[in-house]
């Protein structure tokens, strides 16, 4: 007798098993079926064990879809069958069978050539996939391997470049020790802030008491001041805020500027004792704390000067021009025509320095310094880079991407999110293309404003870094100049506006001069030329010469204003904002300012002053 399929394990006819090899439409339809187990159809032939056995196995070694191995199991338990029927026996069967492998791929050609057309273009496409996806995994796993393993190897050099021409020559004096020696006066009593407040809310007698208190108790913060304004050379070395570490360890946007920031308080304290010594009629002090805060303004502007110090610089130049204007305004007698002239003459210079645009050598030096210490020496973003950015980015960042800052719970201590920044830190661009993108956008910048400021357009540089900024793609792989450079080119404005005040002091010195000479204000700014200008002032808003009148015996010098356009010397409500790019766009209605509003920008005297 032959040992048939029945002493073969039957499959189980419990609920899981049959719904396991159901198909979907039967199973909707309450019925399970369970007509895909393989076994299930193999038993209903009633082979013999080793028949079945090797009916299952073949089957199984075709790596067809289900259907086509129920079919493959019906054909060869169908051939055995017909074999029993006839009386052949089961070794015998098998022996003619042959090897199993070789069956199987034999069948599974034939039966793949059984496929139609678009059945064979499926497997081809999810092929095709499958093996994209592989390489792709190889090659994200070796791009992980050379994130993780790879490392920064940053240096001093930036720090050394920026620092050029900081030292103080040998056998000079530095400033930078007077100015901490008085600013133990400007923290103790809060001496330069109490200035400031004086200053601010136009000599009230409130703040004023407290200024000339202060001032006669520490007469020696001026005198030191002025000491330390006299000095050729400020003598501050810039480091990182970690003091004594390396500069190879820290970036360059970790500088620290306590010198400008005690520069600027020393700038509060002596724009008071200017206006202290003209109301006390000594006009030597306050000429010597005029020439003091020109000379600080110097200091702010090193060799290769940050925006932070050029901006400083400006702000100081600005207080000097204002404090001047408002002292001719209201107590001009205090000074002899010799010091006005000398006043001039030294305004004059300062304005030479807002001729030309803004240097930008530490800004980039800035940049460099940051790629290399997010790069690899191959140009390849770095772990450590990833960790950088994201301190610097921390809202940004987190906002779009997920990357919050380590001050979120500690975020890229997670295995999530570091894995995540792995994969960020793979879709940023290379380094040399972050310096393409860096020196494209100053490039830019210096074409945006080599021209005069009335022939100035939409700043390129700016629409340049708002394209890249626009699109998320493109945002992250530039994330370094996208996070970085935005915010600069809007100091040419400052600067021009910074000259424009320093030319409009200097043109009413002129008019305060020649009204001494002639009593009486000249009816026009030609007739201060060539005697006490060599040159009129120029509108920076369109190239003309300052707009002068006389209303009601009192002088007015003004400049356009935002809109571009002369309305009589009538003074806008508020702060006057000139945005110098795009004029002719303003002018035409094409675009229009955010702060802009008619009226002109007056520039002296001073409203009130009279």
């Amino acid at each position: 007798m032959i040992e048939h399929a029945r002493n073969v394990h039957a499959p189980s006819d419990g609920f899981w098993s049959r719904a396991r090899y159901t198909p979907l439409s039967d199973a909707l339809r309450g019925n399970l079926s369970a007509r895909y187990d393989l076994r299930r159809v193999a038993l209903a032939y009633d082979l013999p064990a080793e028949l079945n056995d090797r009916v299952l196995q073949v089957a199984k070694r075709t790596r067809l879809s289900r259907t086509e191995k129920i079919a493959v199991v019906q054909e060869l338990a169908g051939h055995f069958a017909d074999g029993l029927t006839a009386g052949v026996d089961p070794s015998r069967l098998l022996e003619q069978f042959g090897s199993p492998a070789v069956a199987a791929r034999l069948i599974r050609r034939a039966k793949l050539r059984q496929r139609s057309s678009l059945r064979r273009a499926t497997r081809a496409v999810r092929l095709a996939c499958g093996w994209a996806l592989a390489i792709a995994a190889v090659v994200y796993a070796i791009a992980l391997v050379r994130f993780w393993s790879a490392n920064p190897h940053p240096t001093d050099k930036y720090w050394r470049e920026v620092n050029v021409g900081r030292k103080v020559p040998h056998g000079e004096t530095a400033a930078w020790p007077l100015y901490q020696e008085a600013a133990q006066y400007f923290y103790g009593d809060k001496l330069a802030d109490t200035c400031w407040h004086w200053y601010t809310f136009g000599g009230d007698r409130k703040h004023l008491g407290e200024a000339i208190e202060l001032l006669k108790k520490h007469a020696t913060a001026a005198t030191l001041v002025r000491r330390a304004a006299s000095q050729p050379h400020l003598g501050y070395v810039l480091q990182s805020v970690a003091d004594g570490a390396p500069p190879s360890d820290h970036a360059l946007t970790a500088v620290g500027l306590e010198a400008i920031q005690v520069i600027r308080k020393a700038a509060r304290l002596m724009q008071t004792e200017v206006r202290l010594a003209a109301q006390q009629h000594d006009a030597p002090r306050a000429l010597a704390s005029l020439e003091a805060l020109l000379q600080m303004a110097d200091h702010c502007r090193p060799e290769r000067a940050c925006l932070v110090e050029q901006l400083v610089a400006m702000h100081i130049e600005l207080l000097t021009s204002t404090v001047v204007s408002e002292l001719l305004a209201t107590n001009g007698e205090v000074f002899s025509p010799e010091q006005l002239r000398d006043l001039a003459h030294g305004l004059a210079a300062h304005a030479e320095h807002h001729r030309t645009p803004c240097d930008m050598r530490f800004e980039r030096a800035v940049m460099l310094d940051l790629l290399d210490r997010c790069y690899s020496a191959d140009g390849h973003m770095t772990a450590e880079g990833m960790r950088m950015i994201n301190r610097l980015s921390a809202d940004a960042l987190s906002k779009s991407y997920g990357l919050g800052s380590e001050q979120n719970s500690g975020v890229l201590s997670r295995a999530g999110t570091e894995l995540t920044t792995a994969t960020l830190g793979l879709m940023i661009a290379d380094r040399d293309q972050q310096v393409a993108v860096i020196d494209r956008f100053f490039d830019l910048l210096a074409r945006d404003v080599q021209s005069p400021p009335w022939q100035w357009e939409e700043p390129q540089s700016q629409r340049y870094i708002q394209q890249i900024a626009h699109d998320s793609v493109p945002r992250l792989r530039y994330v370094i100049p996208v996070l970085m450079l935005p915010a600069i080119v809007w100091v040419e404005r400052t600067r021009v506006r910074t000259a424009q005040e320093a030319d409009a002091t200097v043109t009413a010195i002129a008019l305060e001069l020649y009204r001494r000479e002639h009593g009486a204000w000249p009816t026009t700014l030609a007739e201060l030329t060539p005697g006490l200008l060599p040159q009129l002032p120029v509108d920076q808003c369109d190239g003309q010469p300052l707009r002068y009148l006389v209303r009601n015996g009192r002088p007015l010098l003004y400049s356009l204003g935002g809109n571009f356009v002369d309305d009589g010397g009538r003074q806008t409500q508020r702060q006057t904002f000139v945005d110098y790019f795009g004029r002719e766009e303003i002018l035409s209605g094409k675009r229009r300012s955010t702060k802009m509003e008619t009226g002109d920008w007056v520039l002296w005297p001073p409203t009130d002053s009279f």
